[in-house]
């Protein structure tokens, strides 16, 4: 009994470690595609920069600006619209590639810790699996 439990065990055990193992390296594989293949694929639906510089998700036909104190906005020239344009640009590729960076830092520490934790329990897996066999032989 106690042998079935202990095999019951290793089994479970090296079968989670590999599915962790698969989701870290699929995971891997969509951030490096998404990176440098497909790098389209994060603009479908993300942030965009209006004229004054404001972040938006959906395309809209005018800026619009908060109305301080109750008085109507001043226009903003065009060296204004265009600095603050950059500027929002500039924070959502900052943004983005800070997102990116968080991932692969999961992606690749869960790979580090699953990866050889499956390596070292379908080790133990095997080595049981022969002293199985020689004593069954």
């Amino acid at each position: 009994m106690k042998n079935t439990i202990r095999q019951i065990y290793f089994y479970a055990a090296t079968l989670i470690f590999l599915i962790m193992s698969v989701i870290a390296l699929i995971s891997l594989l969509n951030l490096g595609l998404k990176t440098y293949v497909f790098t389209k694929a994060d603009n479908a639906y993300g942030m965009r920069c209006d004229e004054a510089g404001m972040t938006y998700y959906e395309p809209r036909a005018l800026p619009v600006e908060m109305m301080k104190d109750g008085e109507a906005p001043k226009p903003l020239s065009d060296e204004e619209k265009s600095q603050r344009k950059a500027e929002c640009e500039r924070g959502l590729a900052e943004q983005k590639s800070a997102e990116r960076q968080r991932d692969l830092v999961q992606w690749i520490s869960m790979l580090a810790v699953a990866g050889p934790l499956f390596l070292l329990h379908f080790k133990w897996v095997q080595k049981e699996r022969e002293t199985e066999l020689k004593m069954n032989a």
